[in-house]
């Protein structure tokens, strides 16, 4: 009876419509060569395979489907949350004339790989769970920005994407040597960074975890936008990319990739200063709420 039994749930598996079975159902092309020529931008709310996405049910596949597609072709995949993120190497100070905390420390990821990445985190003094802002940076404890979103009630915290994969052509850096069997990429990264970052908000009692984005620069732009609309339910996203930049080299295997990008750009600064932090020139940004 066991024997009809699974042999009848094997049969009904089968004859599941595709609609019903998971993104991971797309199958990548066995060579480039066999893509077919798309004149016109791909059409957002039709499948791989042709089918139209006439449900809401039917939408969210086709996210998943796209999302993984974006994973195969431009970013990589990246490795599954780490068991641990924890805290080394706390150092907190208070800014003169700014109202609010500077905390440095260090986040240790993952009890086997023991990945090290630095971050800096700026709080108002201000009671009650925070909205926070998160930028990768290539060094530490330099933004002229600061004094503006500590005005305003923000938390801000950069990380320093480097520590994981170094901005450097033909470097595999300590993320990648943790994780070999993963076909990530620098930017997948520093998104996986990102995602780290957002770990350890999790512990603290200072956070509205409902009110976090995450904004960047040129590539870091382009990671931010990986990050929000693939890999995490981030609300707002920040972008500052210009379309000459999204070349993205993904694995050894594939070639480079040529993608288009909107751009939109607005300047956001400040007059206010904190001493103790060095200034540097602002950044242009552009938000985009979703």
């Amino acid at each position: 009876m066991l024997r009809y039994l699974i042999a009848f749930l094997m049969v009904t598996a089968a004859m599941v419509p595709f609609r019903f079975a998971d993104a991971q159902s797309w199958v990548p092309p066995e060579s480039l060569d066999s893509l077919p020529v798309v004149a016109e931008l791909p059409d957002l709310f039709t499948f791989a395979d042709g089918r139209p996405a006439k449900t809401v049910e039917d939408w969210e596949l086709r996210r998943k489907e796209m999302k993984a597609i974006l994973q195969y072709y431009e970013y990589g995949h990246i490795p599954p949350r780490p068991d641990v993120v924890k805290v080394e190497d706390l150092k907190s100070r208070q800014l003169v004339n700014c109202d609010a905390t500077e905390e440095l420390m260090t986040l240790v990821i993952g009890s086997k790989t023991q990945l090290r990445m630095r971050i800096a985190l700026y709080r108002p003094s201000k009671a009650g769970r925070l909205p926070v802002i998160i930028r990768e940076e290539a060094v530490l404890g330099h933004i002229e920005e600061v004094p503006l979103l500590i005005k305003r009630g923000f938390m801000l915290v950069e990380y320093a994407r480097e520590d994981l994969d170094p901005d450097k052509p033909n470097v595999v850096g300590p993320a990648q040597k943790a994780y070999p069997d993963y076909d990530w990429a620098t930017l997948a990264v520093w998104a996986w960074g990102g995602m780290r970052v957002v770990d350890y908000l999790e512990s603290r009692k200072d956070v509205d975890l409902s009110r976090v984005g995450i904004l960047g620069h040129s590539r870091g732009g382009k990671m931010a936008l990986l990050l929000t609309n693939v890999l995490h339910s981030l609300l707002p996203m920040a972008q500052d990319a210009a379309v000459q930049g999204v070349i993205v080299s993904k694995t050894k295997s594939l070639k480079r990739w040529e993608k288009l990008q909107n751009q939109s750009v607005s300047p956001i600064g400040s007059t206010l200063g904190c001493d103790g932090l060095t200034k540097k020139k602002t950044d242009s940004l552009s938000i985009n709420i979703f």
